[in-house]
């Protein structure tokens, strides 16, 4: 019976991880330089055309992760109204926050380094 728990926990842990999309496995942290950081994302944000029903970008909390996989670049955000307006943090991309509703009070972006390109820029669902 334990060994049947601990495959049923296995299970569960992988669905919850790549239902949020953080497969920690598919991406891995860059290592850049913080003036590199922060151009990119004074570049980001001078470009991003937020989602019909956002805010201003000022008016949200900004957590940026910079990541690699299968070799292509990528710049990750979220964007959180009501949390500490026109504050920008670096985070590792597993210590990102996983909310899965807020509408437009939660923001995912995703940005293509090689591309110089937002990818996605999307208010989240609510529940």
């Amino acid at each position: 019976m334990p060994k049947l728990f601990s495959v049923i926990i296995s299970v569960l842990s992988s669905m919850v991880m790549g239902c949020a999309g953080l497969a920690p496995d598919d991406y891995r942290d860059l290592s850049l330089p913080l003036g590199e950081k922060q151009k990119l994302i004074s570049l980001i944000e001078s470009n991003i055309t937020l989602p019909s029903g956002a805010r201003p970008i000022a008016a949200y909390f900004r957590s940026y992760s910079f990541v690699e996989r299968r070799g292509e670049k990528f710049a990750y955000a979220t964007y959180q109204g009501n949390v500490r307006p026109g504050s920008i943090d670096l985070i590792d991309y597993g210590k990102q926050p996983n909310i899965s509703d807020g509408g437009c009070d939660v923001i995912v972006v995703w940005y293509s380094l090689a591309k110089n390109s937002v990818i996605s820029a999307a208010c989240n669902g609510v529940a």
